[in-house]
């Protein structure tokens, strides 16, 4: 087997950053040339499509034809590196693979116009057929193995109820400190350079369950063990802090290892995009399978792709979703974008037919993130058939949805560490079952009354800046029980600037770990209970009980044109059309609005009638079938700075410059440390080492 042994020396780059203080006519925007991330990654139409090394060059050319002819502009190309243990672990197999995407597919596609993006395995590896001929991964590397809480391997075989794995299938899952890591970033250098646009990188997770297999807990290995950095890993018991650590420090080890290999293509590729597959979304999922997308928030090159499987993913998507569940559907696209914040919002979901997949598509537009949809169960060669309605649409909007800010002056904090800490392992079925939990159930059933009251917001966390926040009117913090004193700071901040703080259940009584504070971190400081929460930014005159049924977004920015609105409104009542929705919209100041405009997903569009009263502007949309947009043109007496957010990382401290020569940063990464100070310095009270100190 090959061996490049990469020194890493990334020099740290100065971010400046013109995020909201809500100080002219389109605050809170940020020239989007500050991102990393090229225009073609913002305004992706993605596909999935798989390409193995004994098709055709015939079968390959009418493969990506066709994503090209369906207005596909990004397609995720699947390969048996996407999944084989044997792809990875023999040189021939991976030299087979590594040809025919470099020599065959990636050439052709961009002969078409498409950007490919390599989608490829992480953290499990599966052994096709090994049941039966006996290759036995565990066996020939038992050094990559995660290792469960009571100390066996996690490998399996006879897999029940788990799409992608068949009967007789061996199903491996590695280690991230283990030597695979090096292995693995070896072969990543490898495939950086072989002309992919980027990488989408799945199943990077610690697993706590698979099919029959459940409460897992990984990783025991002594890799993990020595990573870990105290005498020993903790037994699982949520009433202890030590346990509560090493389930923090789990998150940690993946984050590390994601952002060593995004920083090893970056070094093969300078231009390759990165992105990292994680289906867990806002729920606690994430805490059990040790991935957080908000980990990369200070990270301008990592970006997560989301997967929302909806309510049923193999066959009807949302075809028969409730109103309940549409809007659960919507409020985890908004995470899923925020999550992802000044970097392109990807997130893959699966439908049941044209209708339910155009439903998704506008939801995904309103909420500024990318559309991928595939007909479950697989991400790849199948769709409902929607591409040809809803990417021209899609297209015909891109340019605004994809770069401009929302325009809501409501924001719901959300909090992981309550996330981590009250809910634990407590979750149900799947994303839209949380009626067990506690913190996810105050926080979802708050955005639900939100939605239902058609009250603009956005979500926020303790990585927002003063400036970020002051451009809101009001923070809800749906049961944020525990803050940490930076967290506590920070709201306090925002109150004294005239900021209304409405909170829920026992917000603020509990610290970063959980732990009971003898004073709530927000004592003294003027709160509001939700139901004083209010906002008149965009208004519908649908009845109270319509409104829960059509989701309604606004958001601003300025193209070659000027400035603009749009306004886009998805109808989740499959049973009903709505027909001359009255909508008003408060004007950005400053802004004086010339033309308005609207366009459907199934219906021709045209030119609205509007007027304008005290700084408002109505008007009325025809008709609202699956999804349409409202697009205000205008112009102004201020500056209006185009409008993609950019990531709010450190300025001057790039913790990759510390990676060098297989050594690897240990500890709290930025975030951490500029979030929850006590863990700055040589030594900290969480777990492991740090290496050297830095600080913000």
């Amino acid at each position: 087997m090959r061996r490049k042994w990469l020194k890493l020396v990334i020099v740290a780059i100065g971010l400046l950053v013109a995020l909201g203080s809500g100080i002219g006519l389109f605050g809170g925007a940020a020239d989007p040339s500050l991102s990393p991330f090229p225009d073609w990654a913002f305004e992706a139409r993605l596909a999935g499509a798989s390409f193995q090394p004994d098709m055709s060059d015939a079968d390959i050319e009418a493969k990506l034809q066709q994503a090209a002819d369906e207005g596909v502009t990004v397609l995720v190309a699947d390969a048996p590196t996407g999944w084989s243990y044997t792809a990875w672990a023999d040189d021939d197999e991976f030299d087979q693979v590594l040809a025919l995407m470099r020599d065959r597919v990636f050439p052709r596609a961009h002969a078409k116009g498409l950007k490919v993006v390599w989608y490829l395995t992480g953290l499990e590896l599966i052994c096709e057929g090994c049941a039966e001929t006996g290759r036995d991964p565990a066996a020939e590397h038992p050094e990559w193995m995660q290792i469960d809480r009571h100390g066996k391997p996690l490998q399996f075989t006879g897999v029940e109820d788990v799409f992608w794995l068949e009967e007789d299938d061996v199903d491996a899952w590695l280690s991230p400190e283990s030597p695979y890591r090096d292995f693995y970033i070896d072969r990543i250098e490898e495939i950086a350079a072989s002309g992919a646009d980027g990488l989408w990188i799945d199943v990077l997770y610690l697993l706590n369950a698979i099919g029959q297999f459940d409460n897992l807990w990984p990783s025991y290995d002594p890799y993990s063990q020595a990573a870990y950095g105290h005498a020993s890993i903790p037994a699982k018991n949520w009433n202890d802090l030590a346990w509560r650590q090493f389930v923090r420090w789990r998150i940690t080890s993946i984050a590390r290892f994601v952002e060593d290999v995004c920083a090893t293509a970056r070094m093969a590729e300078p231009d390759l995009v990165c992105f990292t597959e994680n289906w867990g979304m806002d729920s606690n999922f994430v805490t059990q399978y040790a991935q957080d997308p908000l980990d990369f928030i200070g990270n301008p090159h990592v970006a997560t792709a989301h997967e929302l499987e909806p309510v049923d993913q193999e066959v009807h998507g949302m075809k028969y979703a409730t109103l309940k569940q549409w809007r659960d559907y919507a409020l985890m696209v908004k995470f899923a974008a925020a999550a992802n914040k000044g970097k392109p919002g990807w997130v893959l979901t699966y439908a049941g037919g044209v209708d339910d997949s155009l439903r998704e598509a506008g939801v995904h537009l309103a909420e500024g993130a990318n559309f991928y949809e595939a007909k479950g169960p697989e991400m790849v060669d199948d769709s409902t058939g929607s591409r040809p309605i809803a990417f021209p649409w899609l297209a015909a909007n891109a340019d605004l949805a994809y770069h401009s800010t929302s325009m809501a002056e409501v924001a719901v904090w959300y909090s992981p560490r309550t996330r981590d800490f009250l809910d634990g392992e407590t979750a149900g079925e799947n994303k839209f079952d949380y009626k067990d939990t506690t913190y996810i159930k105050e926080y979802r059933s708050r955005a639900q009354d939100l939605f239902k009251a058609q009250i603009p917001f956005d979500i926020v966390t303790g990585q927002w800046s003063l400036d970020e926040l002051t451009r809101y009117a009001w923070l809800v913090l749906p049961n944020a029980a525990c803050l940490s004193d930076a967290e506590a700071a920070l709201l306090r901040d925002y109150a004294a600037a005239g900021g209304k703080l409405a909170v829920t259940g026992e917000t603020g009584a509990r610290d970063e770990w959980c732990r009971l504070r003898v004073t709530n971190a927000l004592a003294g400081v003027t709160t509001y209970p939700f139901s004083a929460v209010t906002s008149d930014v965009l208004t519908t005159d649908l009845s109270a009980s319509d409104k829960g049924r059509v989701l309604i977004e606004a958001r601003r920015g300025t193209d070659a044109d000027g400035p603009f609105v749009i306004v886009v409104l998805v109808n989740f009542d499959r049973w009903r059309s709505f027909n001359n929705i009255g909508i008003t919209l408060r004007l950005p100041r400053g802004f004086t609005p010339t033309s308005v405009t609207w366009n459907a997903l199934q219906a021709a569009g045209g030119v609205l009638s509007h007027s304008v009263n005290s700084g408002y502007l109505s008007v009325i949309l025809p008709t609202l079938d699956t999804a349409a947009a409202v697009v205000i043109r205008g112009t102004s007496l201020l500056p209006t700075p185009t409008a993609t957010p950019t990531p709010t990382g450190a300025t001057a401290v790039d913790k990759w410059a510390l990676w060098a020569g297989g050594t690897k940063l240990r500890g709290a990464n930025i975030y951490q440390r500029r979030v929850y100070p006590e863990l700055d310095g040589p030594t900290f009270m969480g777990p492991g080492p740090v290496g050297p100190p830095y600080t913000q």
